[in-house]
């Protein structure tokens, strides 16, 4: 299992074109489409 049983979100952050995902809590989103989110 890949969750760490914390609060914390966790995140790969890629630079090439790849669609998010979610894999067993760990969610996988473009550099860009996370620093200009207003969620995080």
């Amino acid at each position: 299992m890949l969750s760490i049983a914390d609060n914390y979100p966790k995140y790969v952050l890629r630079t090439d074109v790849f669609e998010g995902c979610n894999y067993e809590g760990i969610r996988t989103m473009h550099v860009a489409d996370f620093l200009l989110s207003e969620e995080y």
